[in-house]
């Protein structure tokens, strides 16, 4: 009857060694990938070099700019030429040819006061472009930056899960021998299994959410389908003095989404400003040149005499807007309308600085309060390599198994984690911050 107990539990063993097989053989394919290893300002800078969706920023801010440059065309005149051919239906009797042929070039320029509000509103346009653009571009470098940190994380966890699962595979074979010596119960060697086993599926989830976020990584930075990117370096925490009135002070007035704001606002205004100009007079000056042929067909175009008659006329009209004044006017209706609009952008911008100098002021606090959690967890490191010191004393002593003080160099890994994902946390907030100021500490 023994056994038959030690062939099942020597079945179930190798089952699970080859499940851990199979996660190693599926670790070895993706390492035949290509693999590259990047610091975090390699990682960043490759970013802003190939990443897509800021190319295509860059593409849109190209198209505004050269709107920008080109805005003054608009006082360019219009300058047409045409040419015409046309036949009489019923000719007089006089006419030996019911043909006639004309050409000419015209010329016209309307100048009025909206004009010079629309190249400031392809200025305004272009300026929020530059914002766009800026914003993405920091956007970008602050996700990058937190995805480096936090796959860096992400490994040493996995090295961690690996080690206790590997002193799980090695205190179930051990009480599967104390098991059949009968110095445990089978409830303890069953546990003991129970422990191994669940750890595997949860570590087979680590590496799997670990790979997907390479293939993000990757996507991130620009890579082809298939690449994978290695973080290399540590997680480095240089925390400066922070004042967050200080900073508030200083920094948002620049922050890209209040300037954004103030811009929208600016463009409501110029927009209100070219719909009241509206109602002023313009001008319009045109110019044309027309020679026409009454017989094309009938005599030689170039005899000696002068079949083609000359005309044209230099025209200057004024034009003054009446129904704009009207009451209830379609144009008094839209300055009502865009009156309104400026003052909600008003109130909209007093809400963006106010968010600002909330979050400012929380990402400041949630430093200083991180800063106070890191002294405790390297406390606590301390202790476990302390804790570890003494277990390697007693282990060479004989007093304790080699198990117990695996069991204490893991907490001692534990805790390590524990600084490492603290000083994460701190790091992902300083970026958050550097983001929220516009500024680079």
């Amino acid at each position: 009857m023994i056994g038959v107990r030690t062939l099942r539990l020597w079945m179930a063993l190798i089952l699970m060694t080859a499940m851990s097989l199979l996660f190693a053989s599926t670790a070895a394919a993706q390492s035949n990938a290509a693999v590259v290893v990047l610091t975090v300002d390699e990682a960043v800078e490759r970013a802003v070099r190939e990443n897509l969706n800021l190319r295509r920023e860059a593409l849109t801010l190209a198209q505004q700019e050269r709107e920008a440059d080109s805005a003054w065309n608009r006082f360019y005149p219009s300058i047409d030429a045409t040419g015409t051919l046309s036949r009489q239906n019923n000719p007089p009797p006089t006419s030996s040819d019911p043909w006639s042929a004309s050409a000419g070039v015209s010329s016209s320029l309307t100048l009025s006061a909206p004009m010079m509000q629309e190249g400031q509103r392809t200025a305004n346009r272009y300026a929020q472009g530059l914002l766009t653009y800026e914003r993405a571009e920091q956007t970008l470098r602050r996700d990058v930056q937190k995805a480096f940190f936090s796959l860096l994380v992400r490994e040493r966890n996995i090295e961690l899960k690996r080690e206790n699962v590997e002193t799980a595979r090695i205190r179930f074979e051990r009480s599967m021998v104390e098991y059949e010596s009968g110095r445990v119960s089978r409830f303890s060697m069953l546990s003991n299994q129970v422990a191994y086993e669940r750890q595997i599926p949860e570590l087979t989830n680590l590496e799997d959410a670990y790979r997907e976020a390479l293939a993000g990584f990757a996507l991130l930075l620009g890579y082809p389908r298939g690449t994978v990117v290695r973080p290399a370096g540590d997680i480095a925490v240089s925390i400066p003095t922070l004042d967050s009135e200080a900073l508030i002070a200083r920094f948002v007035v620049g922050r890209p989404d209040v300037r954004q704001a103030e811009l929208q606002r600016a463009a409501d205004q110029l927009a209100r400003a070219v719909e009241q100009n509206r109602l002023a007079p313009s001008l319009t000056m045109s110019y044309s040149v027309t020679q026409s042929n009454q017989a094309p067909f009938t005599a030689p175009w170039f005899d000696g005499e002068d079949r083609w008659n000359l005309g044209g006329q230099l025209q200057f009209q004024v034009r003054v807007p009446l129904s704009p004044h009207l009451p209830s006017s379609s144009s008094r209706v839209t300055r009502a309308n865009q009156d309104v609009e400026i003052e909600k952008r008003t109130i909209a911008l007093s809400q963006v600085i106010a968010a600002a100098e909330t979050e400012i002021e929380q990402l400041v606090r949630r430093i200083q309060r991180g800063v106070a959690t890191l002294d405790v967890v390297r406390l606590n490191e301390a202790l476990a390599r302390t804790a570890v010191e003494l277990a390697e004393v007693e282990f060479d002593r004989g007093l304790i198994d080699s198990l117990e003080l695996r069991n204490a160099q893991l907490s001692l890994e534990q805790t390590q984690i524990d600084v490492l994902e603290e000083e994460f946390r701190i790091a992902s907030a300083l970026i958050d911050l550097e983001f929220a100021l516009n500024a680079r500490f």
